[in-house]
């Protein structure tokens, strides 16, 4: 069976581990190429139909085992010869932005006619094309249903022979198995007027500057081989694309210009320093930001009556975000904290200094001493203070806490020793996960904390606790302000505050505070392995008219007050969900935050699968956080089954995937302090998808699993729940 042209030949004493500094999809092609080579060969022993060197079909029958068979087959080929070429490749950063603006071809005879003249800057190359947070470069396409991702392109020349493999998908979609960073095929472009067709092997197609090719299999079928071959074209025209207008361009690949610390970071850590591309065109910038609005600083127009107190609390809450900021710097982040400790511990002493010999006030501060000395945060804030934190105590505290989750999935989480300069990104495209059960990979969300703690808080994450902290002081002052007939929002110190004052959270913590969390977790979507997060969109835009209203809807239900309580607003949007519904024949699913009796926040979620529609709920979580929302409402439209005996086969399938199910309309409240209310309309459809709704009902029904973020980000709140 011949193997195909141009494969680099395998290296008698390999190098390590290939570890590039600011690699995105390239650790995650690594992680993906080599379980997936070994464990088919494993498999041949046992499926001989997959084995390398068994015979294939040109035309197999499209869908059938042996068409399937036979891509795995290719797939393997080309991925068993690819650590070769991925171990000695120079690694290339290419910025998204310029990438997308490079116009397409004009048709294939120029792409094929460049190839065939094309130089690479080095060989074999690897162009990385993912951003830092998992997203590729993407763009539509005719004739395909769903856009191109991109995430890195693996090139190199060998025997007058330019070979390109793509890593990447149509849409995250993946019908016979596998990632976005495992290879579908491989494209050989033959160069300079070389006049011999070479044998092609599993997965290869070899291109003419004419446009003739000579392929493994037929590239006009319609079996699987032949649309692997097909995705893998569509990747390298966008590859081949880039290479052009880096030659046309006359850019440069030079180092990143970083900073000294993170040049020794990288040395320390074993990573290289790989290239970028300058000279690359840009797009235009959008336009400039507008003037910061001076208006709301005006409004706080009140002197501070404890200046010195609040002015080194917004102090400490500038600290807070350059050590956020310095995470990944052991060095930068040891000295940002100790000045963060220290800032906080300032606050108080401030504070007294303010109050002087105000005996009532003094009195007050008494209390508020013994709740701080009674809080273990506290306490250690204080310790540490006193013994500052220094970079040893945190050497053998760098953490990452691993779990897998889902609406229907909860592993416990297990926390890793880490490299203390490696982005919390870089772990997590790098993990390697044990055999998962097929509900794990179908619906699961890898997520990946990075976290610093020390042996006195060790649930704790540093940050976290200090935010803890801060959120206690925060308070402290709030309190003070309204014992001296003050207010923090009209403070004029209050127009110092680094992020904005956004007035008491009931978290206890700030909102941007909550948010700094995001930005040490990674997510990774088990089925594609690429790193993954869910769009979220918030309700904007000019009031609708009601004579518009009244126009498309009919009469309208009644309206929702704002003196309402969180039932009887959940009623009343499920009065109008059900007018919706009727007219448009569907309903999004909708999502009200309360603070109170006030909505202070309405999304939108359009999950198209399990996986996302848990990670959409994850975001909706974090602006629970931000808005300090104490219950939340949701509309949406659902499926519903009967419950069945234990012992029936559909007892463990989804609503969704039994034939009996049946359709409804669900409007339910959760509120913070475990409460549950909600509303059901059934929905029967005629053949034309006339919608016809039950009477609304207000059923009994549990905290649905899929709000587990929002309740486990209350569960965090420091202060206690009213009903």
């Amino acid at each position: 069976m011949p193997v195909g042209p141009g494969w680099l030949p395998a290296v008698d004493d390999p190098d390590p581990v290939p570890r590039w500094h600011g690699a995105a999809s390239f650790p995650a092609v690594w992680r993906d190429t080599l379980p997936f080579t070994m464990g088919g060969l494993i498999a041949a022993r046992d499926y001989p139909q997959i084995r390398l060197d068994a015979p294939w079909r040109v035309d197999p029958e499209p869908g059938s085992d042996e068409d399937v068979d036979q891509a795995i087959r290719a797939k393997l080929h080309v991925c068993l010869r690819l650590g070769t070429v991925l171990a000695q490749a120079q690694f290339v950063s290419i910025d998204r932005r310029a990438a997308a603006w490079i116009p397409p071809w004009t048709d294939v005879d120029e792409l094929t006619q460049y190839a065939a003249e094309a130089h690479l800057p080095a060989s074999p190359i690897y162009l990385d094309f993912e951003t830092e947070h998992g997203a590729p470069l993407a763009w539509d396409a005719e004739t395909w249903p769903l856009p191109f991702h991109l995430r890195g392109a693996v090139c190199w020349e060998r025997e007058g022979l330019l070979s390109v493999v793509p890593f990447g998908s149509v849409g995250g979609v993946h019908p016979w198995g596998g990632t976005d960073y495992q290879a579908w095929a491989r494209w050989v472009f033959i160069q300079g007027g070389r006049a011999e067709w070479p044998a092609p092997g599993p997965g290869d197609a070899i291109a003419r500057a004419d446009g003739r090719v000579g392929s493994w299999i037929h590239l006009d079928g319609e079996s699987v081989c032949s649309q692997q071959l097909s995705v893998t074209m569509n990747l390298a025209e966008r590859v081949l694309r880039v290479l052009w207008a880096i030659e046309a361009a006359e850019a440069e690949l030079v180092p990143p210009a970083l900073p000294r610390p993170e040049r020794r970071r990288a040395k320390r850590a074993g990573l290289k320093i790989g290239l970028i591309v300058r000279g690359l065109p840009m797009p235009p910038e959008g336009p400039e930001a507008g003037e910061p609005d001076l208006a709301a600083d005006d409004a706080m127009t009140e002197p501070c009556p404890f200046p010195n107190g609040h002015a080194r609390l917004n102090e400490a809450h500038a600290l807070w975000h350059e050590a956020l900021d310095a995470y990944n710097d052991p060095e930068a982040f040891v000295t940002k904290l100790n000045a963060l400790i220290q800032t906080l511990r300032n606050v108080t002493f401030a504070l007294q200094k303010d109050i002087g010999k105000d005996a009532d006030l003094k009195e007050w501060y008494g209390g508020w001493q013994s709740r701080m000395e009674s809080d273990p945060r506290m306490r250690w804030a204080h310790k540490a203070r006193n013994r500052i934190v220094k970079q040893g105590d945190l050497s053998t505290h760098s953490t990452a806490r691993v779990r897998v989750v889902g609406e229907l999935l909860r592993s416990e989480a297990i926390d890793i020793k880490v490299d203390p300069g490696a982005p919390v990104e870089e772990i997590a495209r790098a993990l390697n996960l044990p055999s998962l059960g097929r509900r794990a990979l179908d619906e699961g969300i890898l997520v990946v904390e990075r976290r610093w703690t020390v042996d006195d808080l060790p649930d704790d994450e540093l940050l976290d606790a200090l935010a803890h902290c801060y959120g206690i002081l925060s308070q402290l002052l709030v309190d003070a302000h309204d014992q001296s007939s003050a207010s923090m929002t009209t403070c004029d110190e209050t127009a110092n505050d680094p992020c904005g004052w956004g007035g008491s959270h009931p978290g206890g913590r700030l909102a941007c505070m909550w948010a700094g969390r995001e930005k040490r977790t990674s997510r990774r979507d088990l089925s594609s392995g690429a790193p993954t997060r869910a769009t979220v969109e918030s309700v904007l835009g000019p009031p609708i008219s009601l004579d518009d209203l009244r126009r498309r809807y009919g009469s309208l239900p009644e309206p929702v007050s704002e003196e309402a309580g969180g039932p009887e607003k959940a009623r009343l949007l499920h009065e109008q969900g059900r007018q919706l519904l009727v007219v448009d024949k569907e309903h999004i699913q909708i999502v009200w935050l309360l603070r109170g009796r006030s909505i202070v926040g309405q999304l939108t979620l359009e999950p198209g699968d399990h996986r996302e529609a848990y990670l959409g709920m994850d975001r909706v979580a974090s602006e629970v956080n931000r808005l300090g929302a104490d219950a939340l409402i949701v509309s949406t439209e659902v499926w519903e089954a009967l419950m069945v005996e234990e012992d029936d086969p559909r007892a463990k399938m989804r609503a969704t995937e039994r034939e009996d199910r049946r359709e409804a309309f669900l409007t339910y409240l959760v509120q913070r302090d475990g409460t549950t209310h909600a509303w059901r309309s059934s929905i029967s459809r005629s053949d034309t998808n006339e919608v016809t709704l039950g009477d609304a009902e207000r059923i009994e029904r549990r905290t649905p699993p899929l709000v587990r973020p929002v309740l486990e980000a209350w569960a965090e709140w420091s202060d206690r729940p009213s009903n």
